[in-house]
């Protein structure tokens, strides 16, 4: 294990390198020596290896010759020392719109996948809607300057196995786990908004804290604006993304913190059209049960608001964390975070969630549906929940049948994240309660030491539906229709059709409610929905004149 982070002398500082890294820092040096070149790795490689984390890709910057020509001397010194070449030599050309500023060249080299390009120097334009900066040739020191923040810009010299900070401060902030621009932050975020988003993914996932100015540029509203103007929603979806998917107090911790920094509304209001364009309808929740209008959710001003609708999203998160829901994944910690309303969108409504998550943050169309299905879920679980509670309370309130019914319409629709629509209906309970949350706006801490009443109504349905009560786990692969299509049709003498349709909709409720029921009931039950389903049609039919 790397000991570099546990030595406050950078120059005693070493790097433990495996046998595959060592072989490849053999072959780097080997490669640089007819012509004098310095070799070092840079960036993420040389951060996860001071804190001992494992890393597969490595980043080499070149100080006098293009990634492309090294690349092929490796490939040359490989050669020299009996070895194959390594994988072919792939060169990735300059292309400033897609933030591919000089020429890389990537290679599996050692078992390792490496990319190589020249050390970089970089300015931005005064004004501007663009975060891309001209990119020339640099030294290490404004290499590591151009970077995001001080940890980051730290360099491994293969030919010292020393590691170097140019930037004077990245290697105490590493140990002291603080993330800092090398640059002044109302600068740096100024000219790249993108990294205020990066600081909340590397604060989340490494459990470092971010550095009080930077803290302060956040808060600016022309970092916000800049946010808005300057940055792609592919961009913006892979950050957010990044910072919810890691542990889920990880997650939590991002959420509250695009909150605390008041980049939650530039964050996700890119799905949310102008108002001159499109009127935005609907509402969300604030912790107080009121609501708020969606012109409001995404107003800035109203993201450091103690009735602020990004606080209950926060607590929802944190309660999730906080029940430690090991097999929720990065789409259903995800689903939680957005507010349940809808937007308009040309000649029908798209749910705000949906919305968020295709057209703010461009995820993937599976990640999409899961989240509106999780979410859609969730009230009706709440009030299953309340059902339930009645139930066991009065066993003559309510048919088990109708209860299992129901519940299991809700687990046809939402199949596989069952469980995480259950425990996000349980969050949304406790971030409505202010008891639950001691520290008011401080969404850090749960107080657990009181069982809440409510959230134990949702312990009882999932235990429910796993035991003998309900027995529903599954079940979208377990049951089986007792009439297929066929069948049906042959049984009611009901041609193919939509009323098929409609009746094996109706067959799946009343197999729902009468798990031991048979065929003949079954039938029976049918004819009774088809006459219901005639009568409804004729009376839609229109007057013969």
């Amino acid at each position: 294990m790397t000991a570099t982070v546990e030595s406050a002398d950078l120059a005693n500082a070493f790097v433990e390198l495996t046998k595959e890294e060592a072989e490849l820092v053999e072959v780097l040096c080997a490669a640089a020596a007819p012509t004098g070149t310095t070799v070092r790795i840079c960036g993420g490689w040389v951060r996860d290896k001071a804190l001992g984390r494992v890393t597969k890709d490595v980043d080499v910057a070149l100080d006098n010759v293009s990634g492309a020509a090294f690349a092929a001397r490796v490939s040359e010194a490989l050669a020299a020392r009996g070895g194959d070449r390594g994988s072919n030599i792939g060169v990735i050309a300059a292309n400033p719109e897609q933030s591919k500023h000089l020429e890389t060249a990537t290679m599996r080299l050692c078992g390792i996948e490496v990319d190589f390009v020249n050390l970089r120097s970089e300015s931005y334009a005064d004004a501007g809607d663009t975060r891309i900066p001209t990119m020339t040739f640099g030294t290490p020191e404004q290499d590591a300057l151009r970077r995001d923040f001080t940890l980051n810009a730290l360099f491994f010299n293969v030919h010292s196995r020393a590691i170097e900070d140019y930037t004077k401060r990245g290697w105490d902030d590493l140990r002291t786990g603080i993330m800092r621009t090398p640059l002044e932050p109302r600068v740096t975020l100024l000219d790249d908004p993108l990294r205020a988003l990066r600081g909340v993914r590397f604060a989340s996932r490494y459990c470092f804290a971010l550095e009080q100015g930077f803290v302060g540029a956040c808060l600016l509203p022309e970092v916000r604006a800049a946010l808005l103007a300057k940055v792609s929603r592919e961009r913006v979806g892979k950050e957010v993304w990044g910072a919810l998917a890691t542990s889920p107090l990880g997650s939590a911790r991002a959420v509250d913190e695009f909150r605390k920094l008041q980049l939650a509304s530039p964050t996700f209001r890119g799905c949310v059209p102008p108002e001159s364009a499109c009127a935005v309808v609907g509402h969300a929740h604030a912790p107080s049960g009121a609501r708020v209008p969606l012109s409001a959710v995404f107003a800035e001003e109203r993201t450091a608001a103690a009735d602020s609708p990004w606080l209950l999203s926060a607590r929802c998160v944190r309660a999730l964390a906080d029940a430690e829901v090991a097999a929720a994944d990065a789409v259903d910690r995800d689903a939680a975070v957005v507010a349940e309303a809808g937007v308009a969108a040309k000649k029908r409504r798209t749910p705000l969630p949906s919305a968020v998550c295709k057209d703010g943050l461009k995820l993937p169309g599976r990640t999409v549906q899961d989240a509106q299905k999780v979410l859609d879920a969730a009230p009706k679980f709440a009030s299953l929940a309340k059902r339930l509670d009645a139930k066991l309370a009065d066993d003559g309130a309510e048919p088990w049948g109708d209860l299992r019914r129901d519940a299991g319409l809700v687990l046809f629709d939402v199949k596989r994240n069952w469980r995480t629509a259950l425990r996000v209906a349980k969050a949304r309970v406790l971030a409505y309660d202010a008891a639950a949350f001691p520290g008011g706006n401080n969404v850090v801490a749960l107080d657990w030491t009181e069982p809440n009443p409510a959230a134990a109504h949702f312990d009882a349905l999932e235990a429910a539906i796993l035991g003998p009560q309900l027995h529903l786990d599954g079940v979208w692969d377990a049951l089986t229709p007792l009439l297929d299509g066929n069948k049906m049709s042959a049984a009611l003498g009901v041609p193919k059709g939509p009323a098929v349709g409609e009746l094996m909709k109706a067959q799946r409720s009343w197999q729902l409610a009468n798990p031991t029921g048979d065929v003949d009931a079954c039938v029976a039950h049918l004819g009774g929905v088809l006459a219901r389903l005639n009568e409804k049609h004729a009376k839609k039919k229109p007057r013969q004149r």
